[in-house]
């Protein structure tokens, strides 16, 4: 593989371990905020299933 190549490659699969990084971390607040929510709705004698 010439070193162009290999350089994009590298570069490509940089930008995809970066971006699921950011993914992640973006389910995980969701996930977060879910939790919140079903604990308020709880507070609130609201049965939340699941």
């Amino acid at each position: 593989m010439s070193q162009t190549l290999t350089n994009l490659y590298s570069a490509m699969l940089k930008t995809l371990v970066d971006r699921r990084a950011e993914l992640v971390a973006e389910i995980e607040e969701i996930n977060n905020q879910i939790i919140e929510i079903k604990q308020e709705a709880k507070e609130n004698g609201i049965n939340v299933a699941n």
